[in-house]
């Protein structure tokens, strides 16, 4: 099965709908969150659809986004993690998981396109050769 949804999490609108647009345009369907209390809740029902989880690092909820992005990825490391944030310049947190990206804020559609668009295919053809 084809992974198709990318959970994004922001609970800046603007950032937030940017991502979205930019995800479905590029043929993802998306589920969005404003908090992180769920992602890893739903991310639990359907794993195998999932493509990717992009977030923020300073976003409400149970969880930071770093915390969530660490919790993601060891649950699912094949699956990408993209993590951004305006507070580091163009340099990643020291304590990124090291299977994630980081994208510094403020990023344009056309570089987080590029990043993910990268990170999922190459994994999605990874996943095709162990199969």
């Amino acid at each position: 099965m084809k992974r198709r949804i990318v959970m994004v999490v922001e609970d800046e609108p603007m950032n937030r709908l940017m991502a979205v647009d930019a995800f479905e345009r590029a043929g993802f369907d998306v589920m969005d969150f404003g908090r992180t209390d769920e992602v890893l809740s739903c991310a639990e029902r359907m794993p195998d659809e999932i493509a990717a989880l992009f977030t923020d690092i300073n976003v409400p909820g149970d969880d930071d986004g770093m915390d969530l992005a660490r919790r993601f990825a060891d649950r699912w490391p094949e699956t990408p993690v993209l993590v951004t944030s305006g507070c580091f310049g163009e340099d990643a947190p020291a304590d990124l998981p090291s299977s994630a990206g980081f994208i510094p804020k403020p990023w344009t559609v056309k570089a987080l396109m590029a990043r993910l668009q990268d990170d999922v295919v190459q994994r999605q053809s990874d996943g095709a050769k162990k199969s």
